[in-house]
């Protein structure tokens, strides 16, 4: 390479390279086309050989919502906030594009670029495959949004890139097939997000966020660029790994060449006074990443946040920019050319360089010693809980849907899918969006669920024998876990049914909110009566601002032997006669130590929070991004009294603290050997310092010792080892200047310690932030309300309001102590139940019991033939969306290798008896996202330390060829499967 003559060349003061006129003012572009260009790594670009290749990769990043909603992004409205324009941003590259053959834009947003399709006439759509299928407009990343990757699913994870895939590939085919994974903006990167790249079929990564002290690591190392060995089943399994790049510095071109007219780009162009500085300025910016890279390649993206509002000056700058750079490639030794990532990707992949590995993950992230983005694991509690429930809705409503034999509205589950995916964006469910932008975000998952629950309750009641007057009715209950439900308010008489999502039969623990006690009766589909017990609702549930609703207990029964993908109905009436004894709590006062009697010997349940810092000397505040606590010793909250609840099917004990503004009820069944905990926190006051709190629930086995060490859950599948104030990949320096806010990490499902024999889990029913801090203790942060604005581009802080009042917050842990081997098993099983929850929904019934059992319809299903082991999982199941006779199914095994002693056994599913009333015509096995046949699939191959150089440069996907539609499921595998079928 003769880059070795670049840097005499930059210093050389004396240098004056005159450029033609003509050049400025004729922005050089190339007109012919090249013959038979197809899309993928065949329209790439060819590098010159013995040169430094710097590959332009034009982009624009593109929030789905943030400091605007997604609609007003789209359309450009309200630029007094923020100057950005989607539709714009995409009509003008498709024209700049036109102009010059050898330009290339990468699309990433699935969810603007196919509001943008929508909109177009078929000249332009004709314009726009013409682009796609020659490679020059390229979809990378290609998900719905650009999801974050610490409070997400991994369900949801996949529901939002196969949302995004569908669309690209049954519109463009095998060139709408994205090969790259785009995540330049969130706050941190999961080791299971990779995996689940990696069996998407990717070839690459490419993100910029990095902890500072990491990044300046690997810069000096040379290690910017690896293989993520990803896989749950170790790093022998090459399938879960994935190439991955890593940014020097942010995602924005290069300092002095971000161009345009309009939003963030606005530096000065070319003129022919400024050419050769700026062309120096330039070839100093390829100098300084040259030396970061043993390679003949390098790449710059050029773009930043809603770039190419106006796309084609901005390309004529850069038309400019190649022509001048170029003119000098014999003296510099560097050529520069239009590229994409992913043929800046295949260009890396020839030279065969072995590439360093990594094992762990990117979290937490830290942009500086005191700057941990480690708040948003919580931020904005309300909005992650909705999103939970909107995706295990989304789960059992397609489950439903797609086994029906009549012809439902898939059109409904396709927008509950689209705003899932929506909820994943890293401004979303993160809740570093503005208040008003999340309140749009609730309403959108709203309006989404209402369509999809409304065509399963309809379908479902009318099973059942019932007949639907409303079309618009909604079914199920939103604020059950505020103790309200507007079906139980306001019918007397209502038919119950309990949906199980999971493969396997199932007992149900059912709370309902009613208005009275023993008046109440319900009737199983054989006429039996249950038996109900009731506690009060307490006062301070009902004064909860967003709760709507009359209901003054709660009962309980339980719901035995529900259906494995199927349900079972009840008949409610509130004002019937109870024939079997009906009990009614009464609360008893009790002392701290009697509660300590009842609990095991060595929980400990408690409430704290730490004060916000608000500024100091490096002005760095707590805020929706950085969780920055003034101290490191959280302030106890004292407890005010504690009443105890005693039924047969459940005790609860009621902790209410000292302020009046937080409690909390520990809750344990008879059935079940774990306690639930149910938190309530809010309106948290603001005092006279102004200085925010940030609630924590501290959990306690005061005989473990577990030496700092912890694991949290990747995305609720994968467990990271996590030990106190250290990091696997890199020195933790200046980890003591925030001892507490360093070791938090996201805790999407749960969390847990453990010495050599017994184990303290906690399982949560949203994401939330966690950590170790103190032997033998588990905190999780549960609400949080800040003053300041931390400084990272929101503009407003973190102090949630619904309808004028500050926010109020209830949600659930489940807390197990146990044998090791006993709690591994409980805690898949249990990330899975709080996950796929089962579903109540409610219908109106004006008749008795008699008429409801006279009805003929089927007041108990499944639709499975037999049930499945307990660690076999049907992660999603819906209609193909374009093949009206095809399923669509993931099928899992929840279980990671050696985690449960004589249960790492494969499971063996048989395709073609797995569903009644269902005749399978064919199988086709698919990669995880959907988007292609798993047979013409393949990735790219790496040389690493780990796998030898002997591979082919290309290796399959696709797995040894079932018999007779037999699936078997390794440790912790996700197959994926399409399905032709007919009805039987």
């Amino acid at each position: 390479m003769k880059g070795s003559s670049l840097r005499s060349i930059l210093t050389m003061s004396a240098l004056l390279y005159l450029v033609s006129p003509s050049v400025i003012q004729a922005r050089f572009v190339k007109s012919a086309n090249k013959q038979g260009q197809t899309c993928g790594y065949n329209s790439c670009p060819v590098p010159r050989e013995d040169m430094l290749n710097v590959h332009l990769v034009a982009h624009s990043h593109d929030d789905v919502g943030w400091l605007k909603t997604l609609d007003e992004y789209f359309y450009g409205e309200k630029n007094n906030i923020q100057l950005a324009d989607v539709q714009n941003i995409i009509d003008t590259v498709v024209q700049a594009l036109a102009v010059n053959p050898e330009r290339r834009f990468i699309q990433v947003e699935t969810a603007f670029f196919w509001q943008w399709w929508n909109l177009q006439n078929d000249t332009t759509k004709t314009l726009a495959h013409q682009l796609v299928d020659e490679g020059r407009l390229e979809f990378i990343g290609g998900g719905w949004s650009m999801n974050d990757e610490a409070a997400t699913h991994y369900s949801s994870i996949i529901s939002n890139m196969a949302a995004g895939f569908d669309e690209l590939v049954s519109e463009f085919g095998s060139c709408g097939v994205p090969k790259i994974a785009w995540q330049i903006d969130p706050f941190g990167h999961s080791k299971e997000q990779a995996n689940l790249f990696a069996q998407m079929g990717f070839d690459g990564l490419f993100f910029a966020r990095i902890d500072y002290r990491d990044r300046e690591e690997r810069k000096a190392n040379k290690e910017l660029h690896m293989v993520w060995e990803a896989s749950p089943n170790g790093n022998a399994d090459e399938g879960g790994s994935i190439f991955t790049g890593i940014f020097p510095r942010h995602y924005s071109a290069p300092k002095g060449f971000c161009f345009g007219v309009v939003g963030y780009c606005r530096d000065e162009g070319f003129t022919e006074e400024n050419s050769n500085a700026k062309v120096l300025q330039f070839l100093e910016h390829v100098e300084e990443a040259r030396v970061l890279f043993d390679s003949e390649h390098i790449m710059f993206t050029m773009g930043d946040d809603f770039t190419y509002q106006d796309a084609g000056p901005f390309f004529n700058e850069l038309d400019t920019l190649v022509s001048l750079v170029n003119e000098r490639s014999s003296e510099t030794g560097v050529h520069v050319l239009y590229s994409t990532p992913s043929c800046y990707l295949k260009a890396l992949n020839e030279e065969q360089a072995v590439l360093p590995t990594k094992t762990d993950d990117f979290f937490p992230y830290a942009s500086s010693v005191n700057s941990y983005w480690t708040g948003y694991f919580t931020s904005r509690p309300t909005f992650k809980f909705h999103e939970r429930q909107a995706s295990g809705l989304l789960q059992s409503a397609q489950q439903f849907v797609a086994l029906s034999q009549n012809s439902l509205d898939q059109g409904q589950m396709r927008a509950l899918k689209r705003e899932v995916g929506v909820a994943q964006h890293h401004d979303a469910i993160t809740g570093t969006a503005k208040q008003l932008v999340d309140s749009d975000y609730h309403t959108r998952l709203s309006n989404a669920e209402h369509g999809a629950q409304n065509i399963m309750g309809r379908e479902l009641f009318m099973e059942l024998g019932l007949t639907l007057d409303d079309p618009y009715q909604l079914f199920v209950c939103p604020q059950l876990n505020m103790s309200s439900c507007h079906s139980l308010d306001s019918a007397e008489r209502l038919v119950f049914v309990v949906y199980n999502p999971k493969p396997f039969t199932s007992n149900v623990n059912v709370r309902l909110p009613v208005g009275e006690s023993q008046t109440v009766t319900i009737h199983d589909e054989e006429g039996n009566e249950m038996k109900l017990e009731f506690i009060e609702i307490p006062e301070e549930v009902k004064q909860i601002p967003e709760r709507y609703g009359y209901a003054n207990f709660e009962l309980f029964f339980e719901a035995e032997r529900v259906p494995a993908l199927g349900y079972r109905s009840f008949f409610i009436d509130q004002n019937g006669t109870p024939t079997i004894e009906q009990k009614v709590a009464i609360g008893e006062k009790i002392s701290a130590k009697q509660l300590q009697d009842a609990l095991p010997e060595n929980l400990d349940i408690s409430m704290k929070y730490y004060n916000s810092k608000r500024e100091g000397g490096d002005t760095q505040a707590s805020g929706a991004y950085i969780f920055r606590p003034d101290d490191e010793t959280p302030v106890v909250m004292d407890i005010d009294q504690i009443e105890e609840f005693k039924l047969d099917q459940v005790t609860e004990w009621r902790v209410k603290l000292i302020g009046d503004w937080a409690s909390y009820i520990i809750r344990k069944f008879t059935n079940r050997d774990e306690y639930e905990v149910e938190w309530l926190v809010g309106p948290i006051p603001k005092d006279t310092l102004d200085m925010g709190k940030e609630v924590i629930m501290v959990y306690t086995d005061k005989t473990l010792e577990n030496d700092g060490e912890f694991w949290t859950d990747a995305n609720g599948r994968q467990f990271m080892r996590r030990i106190k104030d250290e990091r696997f990949s890199y020195e933790l320096t200046d980890g003591d200047k925030e001892p507490v806010s360093s070791n938090y990490y996201p805790v999407t499902t749960g969390i847990f310690i453990k010495n050599a024999t017994t184990s303290l889990s906690v399982i949560n029913d949203r994401a939330q932030g966690g950590s170790s801090l103190n032997p033998g203790q588990i905190e999780l942060m549960v609400h949080r309300r800040c003053y300041r604005d931390d400084g990272f581009g929101v503009g407003e802080a973190l102090d949630e309001f619904f309808e004028g009042k500050p926010l109020v917050v209830r949600g659930k842990h489940v807390v197990s102590m146990g044998l090791n081997d006993q709690e591994t098993s409980w805690r898949r099983l249990r990330m899975r139940e709080e996950f796929l929850r089962p579903v109540f929904l409610f219908n109106q019934f004006e008749g008795t019991l008699q008429d409801w059992q006279n009805l003929e319809g089927l007041k108990t299903k499944s639709a499975l033939v037999q049930d499945l082991p307990e660690n076999a999982n049907i992660l999603s199941l819906e209609r193909h969306p374009r093949e009206p006779d095809t399923l669509v199914i993931r099928l899992e095994n929840i279980y990671g290798p050696g985690e449960v002693p004589n249960a790492d056994q494969p499971i063996v599913v048989n395709l073609e008896g797995l569903f009644k009333d269902i005749q399978v015509n064919g199988v086709v096995e698919l990669s995880l996202g959907a988007n292609l046949p798993l047979e013409d699939s393949s990735r790219l191959h790496w040389t690493t330390s780990s796998f030898n150089a002997e591979h082919e440069r290309v290796h399959p996907m696709s797995r040894s060829i079932m018999k007779e539609s037999r699936v078997t499921l390794n440790s912790m595998d996700i197959r994926t499967f399409k399905i032709a079928f007919s009805y039987v």
